[in-house]
């Protein structure tokens, strides 16, 4: 929830709707918006830093409808480069995706490798998201991939 000593800047009244927002996911989007930021996938990309750092947990009010509650996802399955490396259908559907949006992942093979995890990070890198090379809720999300397990 925003300070009640917050107010509208003098001068500043298409913030008024922002202004107005009890979440951080409405407040992000709001000044998205207003015009205050050029990038497209601004509000995505504040969501995604919010959600991926559990920053709801700062939250003043347990009431307040929290992004936490909004965006929570389904799963915390994540995929990443790792060793012994991650295998299996999800690796193959992320692969997938990633070469549907034209990011070359390397084979389709359903081994997440240094070619998968280098497409990731330029998927991320071109979308505004963290470039992790983590494919979580956020990433998966933007990809079209569901990540739960079957």
């Amino acid at each position: 929830m925003l300070p009640r000593a917050w107010a509208v800047p003098a001068g500043q009244p298409s913030l008024a709707a922002a202004f107005k927002t009890t979440d951080a996911e409405g407040f992000a989007r709001a000044i998205h918006a207003a015009g205050y930021a050029t990038d497209p996938h601004y509000a995505d990309a504040l969501i995604g830093i919010i959600t991926d750092n559990d920053l709801t947990r700062y939250d003043s009010s347990s009431k307040s409808r929290t992004l936490a509650a909004v965006t929570k996802p389904k799963s915390s399955t994540e995929y990443s480069l790792q060793q012994p490396m991650l295998q299996g259908p999800g690796v193959k559907a992320i692969q997938r995706a990633l070469a549907g949006e034209g990011f070359k992942p390397g084979p389709i093979d359903g081994v997440f490798g240094r070619e998968t995890d280098a497409a990731v990070r330029r998927y991320q890198r071109a979308h505004g998201l963290i470039v992790d090379g983590v494919v979580g809720s956020v990433t998966a999300g933007r990809l079209h991939v569901d990540l739960t397990p079957a």
